[in-house]
């Protein structure tokens, strides 16, 4: 599995396999999303404020060209991805979102096949 963000929904940004480190599944990057949450929430502004910051954000740098956008602000708009993705606003299996999970990949047909040809 991996998590997929998109620049204008057509280019990759950025993509992430999930792995042991960060516990091999999606909750690691729902909780980035909810740290940045809480942050916000800590230095009162509350959730409708945040998420027009997040979406403010996402836009400006959707507008960008891909190779302009400084590394700081690719994790910055990857960060607004995820939180609003926490919150519900951007979901993985709605096309117009810039987030994509890809599902498992299924490789045990495949190694069995190629454990044929290897006995072969």
């Amino acid at each position: 599995m991996s998590i997929i963000i998109y620049h204008n929904n057509l280019k990759i940004l950025t993509q992430n396999k999930f792995t042991p480190e960060d516990g091999g599944d999606i909750k690691y990057y729902q909780n980035i999303g909810a740290r940045l949450i809480m942050s916000g929430l800590k230095q009162n502004n509350n959730l409708q404020k945040q998420i027009k910051h997040y979406e403010d954000f996402v836009k400006l740098i959707q507008e960008q060209k891909i190779y302009k956008i400084k590394p700081e602000d690719q994790d910055n708009y990857v960060c607004c991805v995820l939180a609003l993705w926490k919150l519900g606003i951007y979901d993985p299996d709605d096309a117009t979102s810039p987030i994509y999970v890809s599902p498992k990949r299924k490789s045990s047909q495949r190694k069995g096949l190629l454990q044929k040809e290897e006995r072969n």
